[in-house]
């Protein structure tokens, strides 16, 4: 979303955490739809984990998102499922959440998606600041 969109296309590997604030300008924010995201690594390489960090703030209506897949794969088609991770607090849970959603392992790949699914609630958001790779 253009109000929360960080660094556009460079936000989610720019290095640059989010804080306390979802208003600080690192977020990548997605109103009302899942977040789908392909990273190209362009060459095959040996990954050890791939996390992202989400939010939740109920207030704001940024929500945790409802389940996330991680998958990899070396030709941009054949993409392998490496986990599918989910969390435990509730979607009306008050307060200020951050949550990371990770997969740790080893593997080989040049392409990683990562793909977080947002609440059935009309208006939610999805905001997450960072994809790290190693």
């Amino acid at each position: 979303h253009e109000n929360y969109a960080s660094t556009k296309e460079l936000a989610l590997t720019d290095g640059k955490r989010g804080t306390w604030s979802y208003g600080d300008g690192r977020w990548q924010a997605i109103l009302e739809a899942d977040f789908d995201v392909i990273i190209d690594l362009e060459e095959v390489k040996t990954i050890k984990s791939i996390t992202a960090t989400f939010l939740q703030e109920y207030h704001a209506w940024i929500w945790l998102p409802k389940e996330v897949n991680i998958y990899t794969s070396t030709d941009n088609e054949n993409f392998n499922l490496l986990t599918t991770l989910t969390h435990d607090l509730p979607v009306d849970q008050t307060g200020y959440y951050l949550k990371d959603f990770g997969w740790e392992g080893e593997t080989q790949a040049r392409y990683i998606r990562y793909e977080a699914k947002i609440v059935d609630r009309p208006g939610a958001w999805l905001f997450t600041d960072e994809i790290i790779v190693n």
